[in-house]
């Protein structure tokens, strides 16, 4: 399947922002399904779900600390209705985030190849 990748925001929407995203606009509904299979996939190994609901996005970066904050605030509504465009979705990469001092260090566990199944993809079992 494919998705719209457009619009920048950050978490949390309130307050001091830590994770600036790109947001998926259309292709969201598969991409939650997708989610969803994953997470229950995952609790079969003990993983903990989620308590929050999901919100389909792309993580740009992460906000290290207070310096620009307000330059990024202010940088973020102004690009806010940006449109990125199309990108296909072929995979899920299943990535542990370790945050360390230096910075967040980024470790793929898994990648899942996607099927097509009726003219539209799924994931592989």
């Amino acid at each position: 399947f494919s998705v719209e990748i457009a619009k920048v925001g950050s978490f949390p929407e309130k307050g001091k922002p830590r994770v600036i995203w790109a947001g998926v606009e259309s292709g969201s509904e598969d991409v939650i399904r997708l989610q969803g299979k994953v997470e229950d996939s995952l609790k079969k190994f003990n993983f903990p779900g989620e308590d929050r609901e999901y919100t389909p996005h792309l993580t740009v970066g992460r906000v290290k600390g207070p310096e620009n904050i307000k330059v990024l605030q202010e940088l973020l509504g102004v690009k806010s209705s940006v449109q990125f465009g199309r990108m296909l979705v072929e995979d899920v990469s299943i990535i542990r985030s370790d945050l360390k001092p230096d910075g967040p260090v980024y470790t793929t566990l898994e990648k899942i190849l996607l099927e097509v199944q009726n003219g539209s993809k799924k994931v592989c079992k």
